[in-house]
């Protein structure tokens, strides 16, 4: 078998919505880093992202930053504009910038229109914008991998997080239709339809009984670990994954994987899923 270990040499890569230590985003940056690829990280908050980068680079690792609102057109053209510029192409776009459930994000009588547009406009219009100009960019070094991080909301109805699930449904569409239009000039285009993954917000934010619930849903009996992500994104980068485009995979410890009655039905059999 080839040594994988730096796959990426010679590739750079753009990571939209890394700029914050604590997001799936950021944990994907120095694993493509290591892999090789010069890699721009992208934020909103100009002084975490510079420290962030600034502690990428003193571990030897290659890259920079920029600022952008991933809602205005001008701001993400600068954006790609600025990665090419710096180390010369794009080869890889790593969609993590997202928009989380507005509190008016509810069902679909009590859902404000606010809530509604918020999640459009990052979720769906800044995806979109990115990948507007990065495509470009790609087809004049002959293609690149796009890989848009999507969520397993967008996969079955729920209580609340109508417009935030919609969002990310409006990503998948958008990823067949790039696969489908630059296929056959080099581009590839995948979604990771991400499950609950171990972060520090998500620990804040999930009370322990809620939490519970979501492990016994995921068949492997645990969360996901931020570099599991990131690992199946340096290999959707690289030129291990050229025969996969136009997907939409899922990575969440396979919480959809069983019949919605399975957790119930073991318990009620005496015992949990095993």
């Amino acid at each position: 078998m080839s040594d994988r270990s730096r796959d990426l040499a010679g590739k750079v890569g753009l990571v939209t919505g890394s700029g914050a230590a604590r997001n799936l985003g950021y944990a994907c940056v120095p694993v493509l880093a290591a892999a090789g690829a010069k890699v721009v990280l992208h934020g909103r908050r100009e002084q975490e992202l510079v420290e962030l980068t600034e502690g990428l680079k003193g571990q030897g690792q290659d890259v920079d930053c920029v600022v952008a609102d991933m809602a205005d057109e001008d701001q993400v053209k600068h954006m790609v504009g600025f990665v090419v510029e710096r180390f010369g192409k794009l080869d890889i776009l790593v969609n993590t910038a997202a928009t989380t459930a507005h509190p008016e994000d509810l069902d679909v009588a009590h859902l404000s229109v606010a809530a509604w547009d918020q999640s459009f406009a990052v979720n769906a219009r800044g995806t979109m914008l990115a990948c507007k100009y990065a495509i470009p960019a790609m087809l004049e070094v002959g293609g690149g991998s796009i890989i848009n991080y999507s969520s397993g909301t967008a996969s079955a109805g729920d209580m609340r997080y109508t417009a935030y699930a919609c969002s990310k449904a409006a990503i998948h569409t958008l990823t067949y239709y790039i696969a489908t239009q630059y296929g056959r000039q080099g581009i590839r285009c995948n979604t990771l339809a991400i499950g609950l993954v171990r972060t520090a917000v998500n620990e804040a934010a999930i009370p322990e009984p809620f939490a519970t619930i979501y492990r016994e849903n995921h068949v492997i009996g645990r969360m996901g670990r931020p570099d599991e992500i990131s690992e199946f994104v340096r290999f959707l980068a690289s030129d291990a994954s050229t025969f996969i485009t136009g997907q939409v995979i899922p990575v969440d410890g396979g919480f959809f994987a069983h019949q919605p009655t399975t957790v119930q039905m073991a318990q009620a059999m005496g015992g949990g899923v095993k």
